[in-house]
């Protein structure tokens, strides 16, 4: 059953040249309007019904429970949010179709932001469930890296960063890679191990010496993914040199880079910055003012096509919503619905 708005419910005013301000639930029912009247729904609907066999209409209907739900949170009514909830991890299958899916894996993350935001006792049978990102464990990374084999996205962007750092190093002799967010993570430092790769390879005069730094929160894995490339690189006659900075993104400071006369400096971000966004404006305005007193030779810069760090938690669920439809679908085609690597990668 759809959301209902009450009678008492606010409406923007006028502003001074007679262009009226929303409200903020003028902005949900606007962001449900541009939702239901575009090409979301459509793709969610046409998807299902050609990888699922004639599953649209349940597609729809369960897109239609989410937002009723996200409405319920949004309007604060816990005890309307939790008897859709309910009624969502009945029809939400973990092992369903691909929107089957990625409904369940937002049901988990509307019932966590219930437990954190709503009253005690507000869930009532829906249960708590568990908040946060996993850290590092032989788990985690087994699921990442099958997500990297798996899903052409991140590889995609590896390849394009990668591409472009090779037209800026060819025929030097030195260069410094700065890696905002060190390689995701992913335990193999695959992109970087591309690039040292194609530098060998090629046909210009060979670099003789690479300097990689890495800037991430977590000490061990740093290192980890260091040791590992300065190994991968002496195998195949290239001098790397590896060094850690360990603090967030926005903590940076250009006096922790040590920047060598001579040698190119190069800054790498894949799928990071907005992390940044998320945590303030100013955040992401120091993190690149402190990029822009580093005087890179180039900056490059991987992104999601996606905005989820809009001020209103309508528009940064739809945006979610329908960027990892995509993904899943993509998924989808790659696995067997019935494939055990499903449940690792979600």
């Amino acid at each position: 059953m759809p959301y209902k708005r009450h009678k008492t419910d606010v409406v923007g005013d006028t502003g001074p040249v007679g262009l009226p301000h929303l409200g903020f639930r003028d902005h949900v029912e606007s962001y449900k309007q541009r939702f239901f009247n575009g090409e979301g729904l459509d793709a969610i609907a046409g998807n299902e019904v050609e990888v699922g066999g004639g599953g649209g209409r349940d597609a729809m209907d369960l897109v239609r429970m989410l937002i009723s739900c996200v409405e319920a949170v949004a309007y604060r009514d816990w005890a309307q949010a939790s008897a859709l909830l309910i009624d969502l991890r009945a029809h939400a299958q973990a092992l369903g179709t691909s929107f089957q899916r990625v409904a369940s894996c937002f049901v988990v993350g509307l019932s966590d932001r219930l437990s954190v935001v709503g009253p005690l006792g507000s869930l009532g049978s829906v249960g708590l469930t568990k908040c946060g990102m996993p850290g590092p464990s032989p788990e985690w990374d087994e699921a990442l890296g099958l997500a990297y084999k798996m899903c052409l996205f991140i590889r995609f962007g590896h390849f394009v960063a990668n591409e472009s750092m090779l037209e800026v190093l060819a025929g030097e002799s030195s260069a410094h890679v700065v890696d905002l967010g060190m390689s995701l993570g992913l335990p193999m430092g695959h992109q970087w191990r591309d690039l040292i790769q194609s530098l060998v390879d090629w046909p210009c005069p060979p670099m003789h010496r690479i300097r990689l730094t890495g800037v991430g929160p977590r000490t061990e894995r740093l290192e980890s993914i260091g040791d590992g490339l300065v190994d991968f690189a002496h195998g195949l006659g290239l001098e790397l040199e590896f060094q850690a900075i360990v603090t967030n993104l926005e903590g940076l400071r250009p006096e922790d880079v040590r920047v060598e006369k001579g040698e190119v400096l190069v800054v790498n971000s894949v799928l990071e910055l907005h992390h940044v966004v998320k945590e303030s404006r100013g955040a992401l305005k120091s993190m690149l003012q402190t990029v822009h007193r580093l005087a890179p030779r180039v900056l490059v810069l991987v992104e999601q096509d996606v905005n989820n760090n809009g001020p209103f938690f309508m528009g940064r669920f739809m945006e979610a919503m329908h960027y990892y439809s995509v993904v899943f679908d993509a998924l989808d085609m790659a696995l067997p619905r019935y494939d055990t690597r499903w449940a690792k990668m979600e």
